[in-house]
């Protein structure tokens, strides 16, 4: 609770500087990490209220030229987008998405029709938004343009927002395009950085893990097959803990140089966020349900 009242205190000045903003959406995240089962929408309210006195910029359809501003904009922008989930942003990048895809079709080679530093704001909130008819549908248009994209941070832009889709159907699709040959071995942080870490993801993930282990690891080879345990990382809680540990230590004659380092970090990581998460239960079930 008091955390919670914190990031609101830190968050009243409409001026703030743009570390204290940042320091904000970190504990926004994490607190979204700890949220109890249930309580998401109580969640969801909350950051929308800590986020409340910088709504100016959801009015904002350009960035500011200034460069310190501009930075401002993006990080409130894609905390109302990915944390706070606010229906502005939500349905401004869809409508947006839809003008980069089709941008992309009509001329790979010319210029956005947006500008820059929103393309992967836009693309990756569009992605991470709810379930609707037309989900599949965007998906495909944005695993087809990777292979148009002429730009590699535009290419870069669209593997992240592929890792924004949540859906039971969808994730799997876009972890196989890393065994299809349609992304590089070099890609897969990009594709899978923060999948875990999104609400309900964490064992959707790991368990393409577990049925594509094998192939997976001989696909990244030796460089980066290593990190594979990092995808383990979205797990708060003793049982996810322990499927991490048992299935790695079943492999362990055949892990990769390097993978029981980052292996230890990752259940470092779990260890501290089950911790964090027990001992703040209560007080953020009362805190999200007053919200």
């Amino acid at each position: 609770g008091v955390y919670a009242r914190s990031l609101q205190g830190l968050a009243a000045d409409p001026k703030a500087e743009l570390y204290v903003l940042g320091a904000v959406v970190d504990g926004l995240k994490l607190l979204e990490r700890l949220t109890p089962e249930g309580h998401m929408d109580g969640f969801r309210a909350f950051a929308r209220k800590v986020l409340a006195p910088h709504a100016k910029v959801l009015k904002r359809t350009t960035l500011s030229a200034d460069p310190l501003e501009r930075r401002r904009e993006v990080l409130l922008l894609s905390a109302f987008a990915e944390i706070a989930q606010s229906d502005v942003v939500t349905e401004r990048a869809l409508t947006e998405t839809e003008r980069v895809l089709d941008a992309l079709d009509a001329d790979p080679t010319a210029p956005l029709p947006i500008d820059a530093d929103l393309v992967g704001l836009y693309l990756h909130a569009a992605a991470a938004a709810g379930p609707t008819k037309s989900r599949a549908a965007l998906w495909q248009r944005m695993r087809d343009a990777i292979a148009k994209a002429q730009d590699p941070v535009q290419r870069v832009m669209l593997i992240r927002a592929l890792g924004g889709f949540s859906e039971p159907e969808l994730m799997p699709r876009s972890l196989d395009l890393l065994l299809d040959g349609t992304l590089r071995t070099q890609d897969f942080p990009t594709l899978t950085r923060g999948i875990a870490y999104r609400p309900g993801a964490a064992e959707a993930s790991w368990e393409w893990l577990v049925a594509h282990y094998d192939a997976f690891v001989s696909r990244l080879g030796d460089k980066i097959a290593p990190y594979v345990p990092y995808m383990g990382m979205g797990f708060c809680d003793a049982a996810g803990r322990d499927k991490v540990v048992a299935f790695f230590a079943a492999r362990a004659d055949k892990a990769p140089p390097g993978l029981a380092r980052n292996l230890a970090v990752v259940l470092e990581s779990i260890d501290q966020c089950a911790r964090l998460k027990d001992a703040n239960a209560g007080p953020m079930a009362r805190v999200l349900s007053t919200k």
